[in-house]
């Protein structure tokens, strides 16, 4: 905003708001409206790390912000950097910061995040869930750290307009169908997915030593992450397991640890792979092979996982034993985006 002052211009900018909420601005003077604002946006760029700590208010840029977040509270608190990549800073860099910019914090208001989601309900209800997740942490870390007195994403509640797609899961009949195929063709990776459940990234950096043929059992406590590009544009590969919960010994039948026990020794792992994204593509062609063969559904080894928690629940296996050999922390996770139930297991449950 330029206003006249005698023969000077001046210019005022928003600087934070009080512990009351009232506006707190900053004059900048020039001799016409252009010096004046040079002199506010030199004063912004000297501000230390984009702060300016002044009778209790704070100016914090939203891009400055988020950056600081990512790197303390993400990728320097042990967050396997597949996760970093993906979950956070890929979506921090393509949906918020274009967004809110360097705007200061406590200038983002509940209807400000409304916008945001209203502007993005082509994304999917799952997506827009995640983005509130993150954006409601981001200003949770803010108000920890005195930089804003509200939360502006916390009582947001995205709507998507897109459809949403289910899981699909096998019945016990397809589920017995696709076992008979991969003992048919010694497909032994996808057997271990439809008899344990283990998601692919721990399938693939199992190693023999975490099978135990005696006890039948199997420990994981590692996931291969597709490779990602490093600060330093390289590209890695990480071992971390998805979450502290994803370390567990499970345990598997006898016939599994049979057809495990037939596998050639050729490395420490029991499946070796240089790149998960390449396995993905190879073992699509797999599936849609055995779908074809088996007259069943082309499930992803995603769903395989869907299905092994969902197959368990029919079976009578409680609930919290099925979150524990999927590896999750909460059981509400399991119970909500992994147990489907089928129309003729709810049919033959009917009493009256």
């Amino acid at each position: 905003m330029a206003l006249k002052n005698k023969e000077r211009t001046v210019v005022q900018c928003t600087v934070g708001r009080s512990s009351d909420g009232k506006r707190i601005r900053k004059s900048f003077y020039g001799k016409n409206k252009r010096e004046a604002r040079a002199k506010m946006e030199a004063w912004k760029k000297a501000c230390s790390r984009d702060v300016l700590y002044a009778g209790g208010y704070s100016m914090k840029g939203f891009s400055a912000w988020v950056d600081e977040w990512l790197s303390v509270y993400k990728r320097d608190n042990g967050i396997r950097e597949y996760t970093y990549q993906n979950t956070y800073k890929s979506r921090v860099e393509k949906y918020f910061k274009p967004y809110f910019g360097q705007r200061p914090l406590d200038s983002i208001y509940p209807i400000d995040v409304q916008k945001f989601f209203n502007l993005h309900r082509d994304l999917a209800q799952a997506t827009l869930d995640t983005l509130k997740t993150i954006l409601v942490d981001i200003f949770g870390k803010a108000i920890d750290n005195g930089l804003c007195i509200r939360n502006p994403a916390k009582n947001i509640n995205p709507k998507s307009s897109k459809l949403t797609v289910s899981k699909r899961v096998y019945t016990l009949r397809q589920w017995e169908k696709a076992v008979d195929w991969c003992i048919e063709h010694e497909q032994w990776d996808v057997l271990t997915i439809l008899k344990s459940g283990i998601r692919r990234g721990e399938l693939l950096a199992l190693k023999w030593t975490d099978i135990d043929f005696e006890k039948r059992q199997m420990a994981v406590n590692e996931s291969m992450s597709p490779p990602v590009m490093d600060d330093n544009g390289n590209r890695t590969i990480n071992y971390q397991v998805k979450t502290s919960a994803s370390n567990r010994t499970i345990p598997i039948k006898d016939e599994l640890a049979e057809y495990l026990s037939r596998i050639p020794r050729k490395s420490e792992r029991v499946f070796p792979c240089k790149n998960a994204n390449a396995y993905g593509k190879s073992i699509r062609r797999v599936l849609a092979r055995m779908s074809e063969d088996c007259g069943i559904p082309c499930l992803t080894l995603h769903e395989f996982r869907h299905t092994y928690a969902t197959l368990l629940k029919e079976k009578g296996v409680d609930i919290y034993y099925i979150a524990r050999l999927m590896g999750h922390a909460d059981v509400k996770v399991t119970d909500k985006k992994y147990l489907h139930v089928d129309p003729e297991a709810l049919r033959a449950a009917l009493v009256i």
